[in-house]
């Protein structure tokens, strides 16, 4: 009787390990074909986000974008940019912007431009400083009262009192800004945005994760950014 419950409990101990180790690769199996589709999944998407970021870095200094600055909600600057050439805005252009804006309108915001940009004016805190020209650096605690400025008079009376004589100012603001109290925002907002990125967009790719820059239309690359560790950003960065 004894050799016979012995016999039954190794056969059950044999049948229960047998099942265990079926049920083990089976599961082993399901696993790996699960992490496999995983894998292949992340792979091809970032494939396409390389390629993607590719494409960007080319047409986005190849064709014409509209860039605005935006500060506590509203439009106060923008200008277009195609390679090194540069539209400044006008006061009734900027007046639009902003509505469309306040009012989530991107598509009509964008028109027939490649990207629309709203730039947060707080990614500019750490630039210290913008040239005015050749001769003039404006300093990091004077650039926000440029975009103060209701008016050329204070423009040119605020940067004679700190800098240089009244004839050179005018000068500089004759040159530099039209005659503009807008194109003075518009000049000094793509200063600051070419002094903050050296002609690197990947310093604006790390920023729209951040969150402080939209970027419309968004394309799978910019979907998939804010998901993504800033290593994997970085390499993206030199795409292309």
């Amino acid at each position: 009787m004894l050799l016979e419950l012995l016999i039954i409990a190794v056969f059950v101990f044999i049948i229960s390990v047998v099942f265990i180790f079926l049920l083990t690769a089976t599961l082993i199996r399901a696993i790996s074909k699960v992490i496999g589709l995983i894998l292949i999944i992340i792979v091809v998407l970032l494939a396409i986000c390389y390629i993607d970021a590719s494409n960007f870095k080319k047409h986005y200094s190849t064709e014409k974008n509209s860039y605005y600055l935006q500060d506590n909600g509203r439009i106060i600057a923008g200008f277009y940019g195609q390679g090194q050439s540069i539209e400044y805005m006008n006061e009734e252009e900027i007046k639009r912007a902003d509505i469309l804006f306040r009012a989530g309108n991107y598509d009509e915001l964008l028109g027939v431009h490649y990207k629309l940009i709203i730039i947060n004016k707080t990614i500019f805190n750490d630039v210290e400083s913008i040239n005015l020209s050749s001769e003039f650096v404006l300093i990091k605690d004077d650039i926000p009262k440029m975009f103060e400025a209701s008016n050329l008079d204070f423009v040119r009376h605020y940067l004679a009192s700190r800098y240089v004589t009244n004839d050179s100012i005018n000068l500089v603001i004759k040159e530099l800004f039209a005659n503009d109290s807008q194109i003075t925002k518009d000049w000094v907002f793509a200063k600051l945005l070419e002094e903050k990125t050296n002609k690197d967009v990947g310093v604006l790719l790390s920023e729209y994760k951040s969150g402080r820059i939209i970027f419309y239309r968004e394309t799978p690359v910019f979907k998939m950014l804010k998901y993504l560790p800033k290593s994997i950003i970085n390499f993206f960065n030199m795409a292309g």
